[in-house]
């Protein structure tokens, strides 16, 4: 018996456009991002690009994410507190939101809501799943059960 399970994850709507070393290159949204090819269920066409939560990480207003991650822009339209972490949900530029787990590990106080933040990831933390050809022209779902059920 083999299962896959996804959990918890930012899916985006991506295309493969590249192989640059173990690489794979996508385009999403008009923006450029790498996954392993190793971690793709799908290598060409029309894909799933995701990230969980837990690997994202938070840019402070004014400071630039390290320049071999992927990144994405946004603003932060909630904040919740969890004890031994804080979730940020953010909106990207195309619309989508995204969810992002931050340890409580400073004394500092959690970013607010209409805070404009980077959130960015080790390409290595991204994963691809196949998507349909014209599924996903609209934002992904954010939480997604089961990746071939996922819906525009």
């Amino acid at each position: 018996f083999v299962s896959n399970f996804l959990g918890q994850s930012n899916l985006f709507a991506a295309e493969v456009v590249g192989k640059s070393g173990d690489d794979l290159q996508l385009s999403a949204y008009g923006e450029r991002f790498a996954a392993p090819a190793a971690r793709a269920r799908a290598t060409a066409g029309h894909v799933w690009l995701g990230v969980r939560p837990e690997k994202v990480r938070l840019t402070e207003p004014g400071q630039q994410p390290p320049a071999d991650h992927n990144w994405v822009r946004g603003v932060l339209t909630d904040t919740c507190y969890a004890g031994v972490s804080t979730e940020y949900l953010l909106k990207t530029p195309w619309g989508q939101e995204m969810s992002v787990f931050s340890a409580n590990q400073s004394a500092g106080e959690p970013l607010t809501p209409g805070t404009e933040v980077v959130v960015h990831w080790y390409p290595s933390h991204s994963f691809v799943l196949q998507r349909p050809d014209g599924h996903g022209e609209q934002p992904a779902p954010q939480y997604a059960a089961d990746p071939l059920g996922v819906a525009p």
